[in-house]
C-alpha cells in the first residue's frame, strides 16, 4: 500500500453520504432535546455543516496522507488514527477557539475543566459519526461504484491460530 491514493469524485461522494448517515444519531438527539422546531432545525443544519467541515479537516488527510503509510491496513488502524485525529483537532479548536484569554491568565484551573468539557461534546459526537460512517464506507463505496474504495481494510482472517 505503498503507492499514492487519488481521492476522486466517487470517493467525494460516498464520503459525503457515509457522513450523512453517520450523523443520523445526532440529528435524532437533536430532534428529541431540542426546546422548538427552530432549534431543532438550526442545531440539524449546525450539526451538517460542522459534520461535513470536520469530515473533510479531519478525513481527506486522513484518508491521503496516513492510512496509506501503514502496511497492513485493519479496522482498530483505521478507528485509531480516526480517533488521534478527531481527539488533536478537537484539542486545538478548543484551545483556539473556546478557551477565553481572561480565563487562563487568571490562574485558576477551572478553565481547564470547561476546556476538557468543550472537547468531551465535540469528540464524542465525532466518535459516533466516524465509527458509523468509516464502518459504512467501503461497503456502500462497493454498491455504489462496483469498485473497491481506497484504503479498505484487510480482510479478517477467522480461522487464523
Amino acid at each position: 500500500m505503498s503507492k499514492s491514493v487519488r481521492l476522486g469524485w466517487r470517493n467525494f461522494v460516498t464520503g459525503w453520504m457515509v457522513l450523512t448517515i453517520g450523523l443520523i444519531p445526532e440529528f435524532i438527539y437533536v430532534a428529541i432535546n431540542a426546546g422548538s422546531e427552530f432549534s431543532t432545525l438550526s442545531w440539524s443544519g449546525s450539526l451538517l455543516l460542522i459534520g461535513g467541515f470536520f469530515g473533510i479537516l479531519i478525513g481527506w488527510p486522513v484518508e491521503s496522507l496516513l492510512l496509506p503509510r501503514y502496511r497492513e491496513l485493519t479496522l482498530f488502524k483505521i478507528f485509531g488514527t480516526y480517533s488521534l485525529a478527531g481527539l488533536l483537532t478537537a484539542l486545538l479548536v478548543t484551545l483556539v477557539f473556546f478557551v477565553p484569554r481572561p480565563l487562563y491568565t487568571s490562574g485558576s484551573f477551572g478553565w481547564v475543566l470547561s476546556a476538557l468539557f468543550v472537547v468531551l461534546f465535540m469528540f464524542v459526537p465525532f466518535m459516533v459519526t466516524m465509527l458509523i460512517a468509516r464502518g459504512l464506507y467501503p461497503v456502500l463505496h462497493r454498491k455504489l461504484f462496483n469498485l473497491d474504495a481506497p484504503n479498505t481494510p484487510a480482510p479478517v482472517n477467522l480461522n487464523a491460530a
